[in-house]
């Protein structure tokens, strides 16, 4: 039995084959056996037709299996075809999204109720309707340009976002995709439509696009006043330093107004960059160099300066400490002794390498006037060696018969900010 399911499974030609062999064998065989068996003519022939008939009828019987296995298997395919069609139209009809068939001159084949509950119209209203009754009008013509390139194969897809009117006279912004079913020629049978309702979606963009602005103006504030705090304190140290005799303590309030000078910058660049989050510390570098190369220098000449400094964005965490760093060591090339000033000449360079951003700075001094930081009373060195360990960086210093340089290496990582540890350093230390 299962070779002959194997056989009628088999193609057509491979049936109609064997058909013909095994007639052919039936009749030359079958006659020479009756040949063999009977002589009497009447006999024969009577055989002869009995013959016939069994052949007819076997052959009807053949054509019979053959075509009630074949209804079977065509009903089964149409079963399965009509389950997949039943299956492929719920899902297409129950889908949380629009779907839509349309022909390229915008007339509507299918639409599923989703699209009818999106856009407020019944299946019959909706199927008379045209685009422009439910698309706004500034984004229609857009899409109808989309929608032809689309259509004549220019594109593959489309994916944008409109604004659509519901039957009710509501709008809402819907996000739409776009693609194209081809004949064999390549020509644009009809166009497959998906549309979502992302009104919820912009709603809360624009939320939080407005608190991000906020927040930004509110941050850029707080910087400007900052700012602002440090100039007042600038202006009370420039005061006391009038009413001060002592030429340590002037000294020393002349490093003091420097740094808050420098801090107040940074603010500044925080306050005016259009981004609080994060500052271009290359262009912010070249001005502390412009304003303490003046500061420092001896009648007001600038030091001489060779500059090497590549754009690199920095947040606050690392903004101030690599700059208070900066500063400390800048105010480091004065000599000890009050208001005596050295003018060497300073090589900078500012980049960054597989992530490891490097500040090099060489002091060429000739004359031996400079001092590097390993004094480890100084207040100089106990600000650096704070502010390096904070932004989990490394510095290294070399001296040279020319001069002196530091080179310091850190990583960008959310490290903990400028706030109180070089406070808390400095009350352990006492």
């Amino acid at each position: 039995m299962t070779k002959i399911k194997t056989l009628i499974k088999s193609s057509p030609g491979v049936i109609a084959f064997i058909y013909i062999v095994i007639g052919i064998l039936w009749i030359q065989f079958s006659d020479l056996w009756v040949l063999a068996v009977f002589d009497d003519p009447e006999t024969i022939t009577r055989v002869q037709s009995l013959k016939g008939f069994f052949f007819i009828m076997a052959s009807g019987l053949l054509i019979f299996l053959l075509v009630k296995k074949s209804n079977t298997i065509f009903g089964e395919l149409i079963n399965n075809l009509e389950a997949t069609n039943k299956k492929f139209h719920s899902t297409i009809e129950y889908a949380p999204v629009g779907f839509a068939f349309n022909k390229p001159n915008e007339k509507w084949i299918e639409v599923n109720q989703t699209l009818c509950d999106i856009l407020g119209y019944s299946r019959e209203e909706l199927m008379q309707i045209n685009f422009s009754d439910f698309i706004h009008h500034e984004d229609l013509n857009k899409g109808r340009e989309l929608d032809q390139k689309l259509t004549d194969g220019k594109i593959n897809s489309i994916e944008m976002e409109k604004r659509y009117i519901r039957k009710n006279g509501s709008q809402f912004h819907g996000l739409v995709r776009k693609s194209a079913v081809r004949d064999k020629d390549g020509s644009a049978l009809y166009l497959i439509t998906v549309l979502q309702d992302i009104t919820k979606q912009k709603d809360y963009e624009t939320s939080i696009k407005r608190s991000l602005e906020e927040k930004e103006v509110l941050l850029s504030e707080v910087h400007h006043r900052v700012k602002n705090n440090l100039a007042l304190i600038s202006a009370l140290f420039d005061l006391q330093n009038i009413y001060t005799d002592n030429s340590q303590v002037k000294s020393i309030l002349d490093k003091s107004n420097l740094r808050i000078k420098c801090l107040s910058m940074i603010h500044e660049d925080f306050s005016y960059s259009g981004n609080t989050a994060e500052i271009d510390f290359g262009k912010c570098l070249n001005e502390l160099i412009n304003f303490l190369s003046l500061e420092l220098s001896p009648n007001n000449d600038k030091i001489t300066v060779n500059k090497n400094i590549i754009p690199i964005r920095l947040n606050i965490n690392l903004a101030i400490p690599v700059s208070m760093i900066f500063t400390e060591l800048m105010l480091n090339s004065n000599h000890q002794k009050p208001y005596e000033k050295i003018t060497p000449e300073l090589a900078i360079s500012f980049y960054e390498e597989e992530g490891i951003i490097t500040l090099n700075l060489t002091f060429s001094d000739p004359d031996k006037k400079l001092k590097d930081t390993d004094d480890r009373e100084s207040l100089t060195c106990m600000i650096i060696n704070t502010l390096v360990r904070q932004i989990e960086g490394e510095l290294d210093i070399t001296s040279h018969k020319d001069g002196l340089s530091y080179q310091l290496t850190f990583t960008k990582n959310d490290v903990r900010g400028g706030g109180s540890a070089i406070s808390e350093n400095a009350l352990q230390k006492k």
